[in-house]
């Protein structure tokens, strides 16, 4: 029963395994989302600019701004570029216009 617990064990446990190889991947899948979400936003921002009665608008400079510094950081690490953590400038992460009401 013990050697059958212990194989289970390791055989679910598999998956949750990773390698550097592995992490380097899902960074640079995130790179490949976050460039997806970009050019979404792009989209956006056309249609909310050719549709003006959209209730609630966005700052969408501002939203794509902050991804593509989390895009460049996150190159950065696969590129092994060292940054001190105070030279990193924080995101914005306001993105509503002003006198907008939720």
């Amino acid at each position: 029963m013990k050697k059958l617990i212990f194989i289970a064990f390791i055989f679910l446990s598999l998956p949750l395994s990773a390698g550097p190889d592995h992490e380097r991947a899902d960074w640079v899948r995130m790179i490949h989302e976050l460039d997806y979400c970009i050019s979404d936003i792009e989209v956006m921002r056309q249609a909310y600019s050719d549709n003006n009665d959209i209730r609630l608008g966005m700052n969408y400079h501002e939203v794509t701004v902050d991804l593509l510094k989390i895009r460049d950081g996150i190159a950065d690490v696969l590129a092994g570029v060292l940054v001190q953590p105070n030279n990193i400038p924080p995101i914005n992460g306001e993105y509503s216009f002003p006198g907008d009401q939720p």
